[in-house]
């Protein structure tokens, strides 16, 4: 569960500095991928899990908007 938790983490870091890096807001990335703010800050936080859908929703934008 720990590992788990350890991976959420370092994920939520890593959309956090691609977002940055983007200049998303969390509303924006979020409007942008269909979650609201609140779920992109708990997936950047690791208290919740990202899903694959919403993994490949982030390369896309990420991609459209670098």
């Amino acid at each position: 569960m720990q590992a788990k938790k350890e991976e959420n983490g370092k994920m939520g870091a890593r959309i956090q500095k691609a977002r940055l890096a983007a200049g998303l807001t969390q509303e924006k990335f979020g409007e942008l991928v269909g979650l609201s703010a609140k779920n992109i800050s708990m997936i950047e936080c690791g208290v919740s899990a990202v899903s694959y859908t919403h993994l490949r929703a982030h390369e896309t934008v990420s991609y459209l908007v670098c």
